[in-house]
Parts: structure tokens; sequence; C-alpha cells
């Protein structure tokens, strides 16, 4: 309906359908990160700055990897 109304669009992708797309690694749209051993993949900020890019440089915390430190700072015991 959107596409005969002359509205643009496109579809809207799962992450694992993002993350198999060949144009998305070519075009620098997955990250690969690290969490101790593991590389896991990421999405990549769609800005694209050239004074101040984005660093990939870790993962974010595995569920509840940073609790305590949030209670602590949220309780004003850190």
């Amino acid at each position: 309906l959107l596409e005969a109304a002359g509205v643009p669009g496109g579809p809207i992708l799962t992450l694992d359908a993002l993350f198999a797309l060949e144009q998305g690694a070519v075009r620098g749209w997955v990250q690969q990160v690290q969490r101790g051993e593991q590389s896991l993949p990421t999405l990549a900020n769609p800005l694209h700055l050239s004074a101040t890019p984005v660093s990939y440089a870790r993962a974010s915390p595995a569920l509840d990897g940073d609790r305590d430190a949030v209670l602590r700072d949220w309780l004003g015991q850190g």
C-alpha cells in the first residue's frame, strides 16, 4: 500500500537477516567486538563522523554483567 502511494520504504530485517547480508559486511554495517574470548557481531553506528569516529573496542556487558557497579553508583556507594 505504501509503495503504491509513492511512500519510500524498504524491508524491515531481523538481526539474523541483517548479519547474513553480504551488503552489510561490505558496507561495514556489522562490526565484530570482543567479550572475553568470544567474538560477537554488533550493528555499526549509522553515523560516520570523520573527526570523531566510533570505537568498537568492546562489547556491551553480558546480562547483569555490570549490575553491581550500577547499583553501587545508583545508591551512592561507589
